[in-house]
């Protein structure tokens, strides 16, 4: 343990509850293989809940599952970057799942970004499509010709609420 680093002690472990593990066991395997394992043992589940209505997993993975589809077929390939600017809607979960399901990189990007904040990371992190909220595409369409945007796909509050 070194002297310089107050952390090596796991201080925090001395308030855990008793009984309660220091660290757990986990499955090695990717973050969307537990949306697919909880989509078959848990399908009829609820997901997401949002606006008074809710989303099973087995809807929410068949959802990703059409969206990683649509983005191949727009061309993305294993190591791609994908944008995502949607605020917290059931449409940036099934945009997520679906861009890594693609092979595709994610790169959250706020909605309250400023045109120049939005086309720097867009640029910066090498984004050729980007999967909006509806009311965020008159800003994306002021900056787009100053990125390599190629598709811009469009989302709606409503569209699963």
């Amino acid at each position: 343990m070194s002297e310089n680093n107050p952390y090596a002690a796991k201080p925090w472990l001395s308030h855990y509850d008793e009984g309660v593990p220091s660290s757990i066991d986990y499955p090695e395997m990717n973050i969307c293989e537990f949306l697919d394992n909880s989509a078959k043992d848990f399908g009829g589940r609820t997901a997401i809940w949002f606006l008074k209505n809710k989303m099973s997993y087995k809807k929410l993975k068949d959802l990703t599952d059409r969206l990683a589809t649509a983005l191949v077929d727009l061309g993305v390939k294993k190591g791609d970057v994908v944008a995502i600017m949607i605020p917290n809607f059931p449409q940036f979960l099934i945009s997520y799942y679906g861009i890594l399901k693609a092979g595709g990189i994610v790169t959250a990007v706020s909605v309250l970004y400023t045109e120049h904040e939005l086309a720097y990371q867009l640029n910066d992190a090498g984004a050729e499509i980007i999967i909006a909220w509806d009311n965020q595409v008159r800003k994306i369409n002021k900056i787009k010709d100053r990125t390599r945007l190629r598709h811009i796909i469009i989302t709606n509050v409503f569209d699963y609420a």
